[in-house]
Parts: structure tokens; C-alpha cells; sequence
């Protein structure tokens, strides 16, 4: 039921090892993650990091605004 609800483009992520490609207008729902992650960017790669869970995102244009491309749950966005 859930799934139906989200947009094609969404895609929750839960905590883990996650590796993908940045796409223009993807969403990543990161609610299910239990504390606010670490954001590091370095050459066009964005790693949120929270304990051993990692979601990375290669190939980030310099001008892309990620932050905007997450959803939060009750935390606070990550520390760039």
C-alpha cells in the first residue's frame, strides 16, 4: 500500500549499503533511517553516512542541490 502511494521516482531507503546514480528529480525518502546521517561531498559523490548504513550517490553535478532531493523524517537535515 505504501508503495502505491509514493511517486515512481521515490525510493525509500532503509538503513544499509546503498550505492546509486544521481538522477534530476529522484527523491530519497531516508524516514526509515533511525538518527540525522553525516553528509560528506567530494567529487561529485554525496555519502549520507549514520552508524555502519550508507547511502551513496555518484556522479552528483556541482550545481545539484541534494539536500532537496531527500526527505526527512522527525530529525533534522544532515551537516553538510
Amino acid at each position: 500500500a505504501l508503495a502505491r502511494k509514493l511517486r515512481r521516482r521515490d525510493r525509500i531507503v532503509a538503513s544499509g549499503r546503498i550505492v546509486s546514480q544521481w538522477r534530476k528529480g529522484q527523491i530519497y525518502d531516508l524516514n526509515l533511517w533511525p538518527n540525522r546521517p553525516t553528509l560528506v561531498l567530494q567529487q561529485g559523490t554525496a555519502d549520507f553516512t549514520l552508524g555502519l548504513s550508507l547511502l551513496r550517490i555518484h556522479n552528483v553535478p556541482k550545481d545539484a542541490d541534494i539536500i532537496s532531493q531527500m526527505r526527512w523524517g522527525p530529525q533534522a537535515p544532515p551537516d553538510p
